[in-house]
Parts: structure tokens; sequence; C-alpha cells
């Protein structure tokens, strides 16, 4: 397939300088089948490459079974499901695709609300790393004082 630059000598050639098709062909060392090709060609000729399919095409009835009984189902389940069926790609494919297959469960969903986030809760006294709640109570604030 020829470039961009060919489509574009051989129009500036023929249209801007007003050389005939034999001529163009001679100097650009191509067919003269070509030069009329490419004159043809109403815009730049492009490189287009066919779609390649998933990893997980051939698993599509499997995930579709899996959901069809539970739509909550972990991706992680599901990525084990698959490997026993011979799935040899990876978890981030998986997500994605259920993803966009189960819109409305979130991809990466956050933190449960019980969850103490790590950092400081003032400069130079760190907080304590866990989760608070009924039965789990929260950081100690007699061992954490500023002494």
């Amino acid at each position: 397939m020829h470039q961009v630059d060919d489509w574009a000598e051989v129009h500036r050639l023929f249209d801007r300088e007003g050389r005939p098709k034999a001529a163009i062909a001679r100097q650009l060392a191509m067919s003269r089948n070509t030069v009329d090709r490419l004159l043809r060609l109403t815009e730049p000729p492009r490189y287009e490459r066919p779609p390649k399919g998933s990893q997980l095409d051939p698993f599509a009835g499997t995930i579709a079974a899996l959901l069809a009984a539970d739509p909550r189902v972990p991706a992680t389940v599901i990525c084990e499901r698959l490997r026993a069926d011979g799935y040899r790609g990876g978890i981030t494919i998986l997500k994605d695709h259920l993803s966009s297959i189960r819109p409305g469960v979130p991809r990466r969903p956050g933190l449960p609300a019980d969850v103490v986030s790590a950092g400081r809760d003032r400069p130079g006294r760190l907080v304590a790393h866990g989760r608070v709640g009924p039965g789990r109570p929260g950081p100690d604030p007699a061992r954490h004082s500023d002494s």
C-alpha cells in the first residue's frame, strides 16, 4: 500500500503542475495503474487495522451464564471459573469487560464507611489504621497521647 506522501506527490504533480500520468509514473518509479488509482482517491490512503478479538470472546457464554445466575458475582469468582475453562488472561481485562456489560455495578467500589484512612490527624501524630464501628473500637486516645 502506498503512503500518504505518494498520494500527495501524485496529486501535486497532476493537479498543480499539469504533468501527464505516464511522466508522473516514470518520475516516481511506480506503475501507471498505481498513478491512476492514487488519482481516483479523493482522500489520502489510511492504514486500518482489522479489529482483533478479546481474550474473553470464547468465554462470553460462560460469563453471561454466571451473571444471569448472580448479577453481583465478583470478578475474582468469575476469573477462577474461567481459568478452570482455560482462560489465560488477566483480571483487569475481565473487570473492564464486566464494567461495560453491567454498568450499574461500579468497577472499583469505594471503601466501606467504617474504614479509617491512613494519615495524620494533626502534624506529627499518626492516626491508627483499621476498621471502627460496632465491636471494633477506634484507636485508644490514652495510648496515642502527645506526651
